[in-house]
């Protein structure tokens, strides 16, 4: 009977060592030579074809599988790598975070715990952060997927914090009230989505207008909060948005906050495009008050963070 060990490791290490080295030396030309190509290209029939075929059922070799990225894959990219895309505000990383991508998944932590160096550095990150937009040191922050995400972690941390009561055992049915979030009608579509997810429902969000500056206007949201209030549906959470998707307009955070604390509501900073203009010295004002906030979501793309005051109901 036959002891042959089962692994998941290459067959010959050298030879995998040595195509680790064309694919790295195959990247570093791509983007060497970015600029000589165009910004865009069109897949040709052929390439389309290929991505219509069966799944496989037969194993094939890396160089095999690296050979059909190089040629269907990467030619035909979405652009935000050229320095002359221009369809919107997605960057393209750096080389340095692919190769941080690379060393993360060698490494291949599980971070939901443990006494491991990379949870160790995943704290550290969020430490950074913290400081980078004068949160406290007792906050709280986690890593996620995306901006989209840590808008939802934050999001649920104020449904939970001011729902009047514990909704992780009881449901959001036993609330006493209805609850409403307010944003600017140039906020990210996320934020709709995460309040439909937790189960308020689009209608929970009420659209603030804005000023001729794309920022919300304050006076606006002060009504729709006592319009609110009068109706009996509570007043949750303001989103302030620091860089909208659109126009890359920065709210008033420090008026935003003032009403927040006046009628004990929830104050969550979209920062996901701009935040990170507080570390910025000439620049860094434009981000006045977003160290008020009870919740950030930022974004230096290449992680995403949500951070949450000291005082968040998780």
């Amino acid at each position: 009977m036959s002891n042959i060990e089962e692994t998941l490791d290459p067959e010959d290490w050298e030879r995998t060592r040595k195509l680790a080295h064309e694919m790295i030396d195959d990247a570093i030309g791509h983007l060497d030579t970015v600029r000589e190509r165009g910004v865009w290209n069109e897949m040709p029939d052929t390439v389309r074809a290929h991505f219509d075929t069966s799944v496989p059922t037969a194993p094939q070799d890396l160089e095999t599988v690296y050979k059909e990225l190089r040629e269907n894959l990467l030619p035909y990219s979405m652009g935000n790598i050229h320095p002359r895309f221009w369809g919107w505000y997605m960057g393209s990383g750096s080389f340095t975070g692919a190769l941080g991508d690379f060393l993360a998944a060698v490494d291949g932590s599980n971070l939901g715990g443990g006494n491991t160096a990379a949870a160790a550095m995943d704290s550290q990150v969020v430490d950074w952060f913290k400081e980078m937009m004068g949160f406290p040191a007792t906050a709280s922050g986690t890593l996620t997927s995306g901006g989209s995400m840590a808008n939802m972690v934050a999001h649920t941390i104020a449904r939970n914090a001011k729902a009047g009561v514990n909704v992780r055992e009881e449901g959001i049915l036993a609330m006493p009230q209805p609850l409403r979030f307010y944003a600017s009608d140039q906020v990210h579509s996320c934020h709709q989505k995460a309040l439909e997810t937790l189960g308020l429902g689009a209608k929970s969000l009420t659209s603030v207008p804005t000023d001729d500056h794309q920022r919300m206007d304050i006076t606006a949201l002060e009504q729709a909060i006592t319009d609110d209030i009068s109706a009996g549906i509570k007043p949750a959470c303001v989103i302030g948005t620091v860089g909208t998707t659109n126009t890359g307009a920065l709210d008033d955070l420090n008026a935003i906050a003032k009403l927040c604390q006046k009628y004990e509501i929830w104050f969550h900073v979209d920062g996901c495009i701009g935040a990170f203009l507080r570390i910025a010295p000439k620049h860094r004002h434009l981000c006045d008050g977003i160290e008020l906030a009870d919740s950030i979501a930022l974004d230096p793309h290449c992680l995403t963070s949500a951070l949450m005051g000291p005082n968040s109901v998780i």
